[in-house]
């Protein structure tokens, strides 16, 4: 007689990894568990994925079974998986993109976004203020040398160098500020040859060259730095109240909406971030984020830092972000207003990873194929709706 193998349902073994079995549950576990080394391998395939991922089950078998199948596949196309506890759930992964969101099952109705007007990235013009007042529009496809007090400032591709003036026997400096357009960002290379990626819609204020007792800049929108290291002349970063103190470092300052605080994220080394109102300071670690509040208070949380600094790689990078944040970010690079049907859309949470330099229609396809969400076009205003089942 052919032996007949023991089952386990799909509800069973979710709570056998919660570790929530009762005694009648957990005897017909371990015996399922004893029957194979097939099980076992299955069984430890579903800790990984709810341990050490941190991530809670869905209710949708399916869904959980190809994840299974295609653990090798996923980890090298994708940085990180993570969702969290709903009643089912969608793993989407388009060509290289990915985007995790909880759901309902249910049949939906889809807006066909093919039949949107093409949103492509805003293609607006990098803003140099030289020390004499005149601003010049920058041309992203032409490359120039623009002569600045006695030395000269380098434009090639999406790079403004200043390390002429590093060795210049000029005795005062003289102020220069860069400003970037929506759906565009700027990598500067200062006098002292730290590296500073400026995100859209951001401007930054400096000297030419940097003073001799210190090397101080000022941000608006959001910036990453990685600072050359010279313990005579401190690197000091302003923004909105607040001042990041380095000496040689890897760090991120954003800046964008000070109504909900002023985020600094450690990356390298060691920063000493003051609330200049209060006088309050904090040391950071590296994978420490800074938050200086509206009413002038510090706190420190650890960080996905590539979650953080991404965007100057050309991606959006976000995990269990709120809409309203993603969308916040998407209208940075493209020429669009999003307006929510209600409140609560703008608290639903997304995992994923998005490339920039794309039609925005591409992006919103993903998005929609969640069964999450669904958008409509109204001139420049893009309306987000819940789905909604027949």
């Amino acid at each position: 007689m052919r032996k007949i193998k023991p089952q386990i349902s799909w509800k069973l073994l979710r709570k056998a990894v919660a570790g929530k079995l009762d005694p009648d549950e957990a005897k017909h576990f371990e015996y399922w568990l004893s029957a194979g080394k097939m099980n076992q391998e299955y069984f430890t395939k579903a800790k990984l994925y709810y341990t050490k991922k941190k991530i809670e089950f869905p209710e949708f078998e399916p869904a959980f079974e190809k994840f299974l199948r295609d653990i090798p596949k996923r980890q090298k196309r994708i940085r990180f998986i993570r969702t969290y506890a709903a009643a089912s759930i969608v793993i989407l992964v388009v060509a290289g993109y990915f985007l995790y969101f909880s759901l309902f099952t249910g049949e939906i109705e889809l807006n066909d976004i093919s039949k949107f007007s093409k949103i492509p990235p805003v293609s607006g013009k990098i803003e140099l203020t030289l020390s004499d007042g005149r601003q010049l529009m920058l041309d992203d496809k032409k490359d120039t040398y623009i002569t600045e007090l006695s030395g000269k400032i380098k434009k090639i591709e999406n790079t403004i160098d200043y390390r002429s003036y590093h060795k210049s026997e000029i005795k005062t400096s003289k102020r220069n500020a860069l400003k970037t357009p929506k759906g565009k960002s700027l990598k500067i290379i200062l006098s002292d040859s730290s590296v500073v990626w400026l995100n859209a819609e951001s401007s930054i204020n400096y000297l030419v060259p940097f003073d001799e007792n210190e090397r101080r800049v000022s941000i608006t929108g959001e910036a990453y730095f990685e600072v050359t290291k010279n313990s005579n002349r401190p690197f000091i970063v302003e923004t909105n109240g607040a001042e990041i103190k380095v000496l040689g470092t890897k760090f991120d300052v954003n800046s964008y909406n000070v109504k909900e605080g002023i985020y600094t994220t450690l990356i390298e080394g060691a920063v000493d971030v003051k609330d200049i109102a209060s006088g309050k300071s904090i040391i950071l670690k590296p994978n420490e984020q800074a938050i200086i509040s509206p009413l002038n208070e510090i706190a420190i949380k650890n960080v996905n830092v590539s979650q953080i600094i991404d965007w100057k790689d050309g991606r959006f990078l976000f995990e269990k972000e709120k809409l309203v944040s993603i969308c916040e970010e998407l209208s940075r690079w493209y020429d669009v207003n999003f307006q929510f049907e209600n409140d609560e859309l703008k608290e639903y949470e997304f995992s994923g990873m998005l490339e920039r330099y794309q039609d925005l229609n591409d992006l919103l396809e993903l998005f929609q194929e969640t069964k999450a969400v669904k958008f409509t076009m109204e001139d420049d205003i893009l309306k987000i709706w819940k789905y909604k089942n027949n």
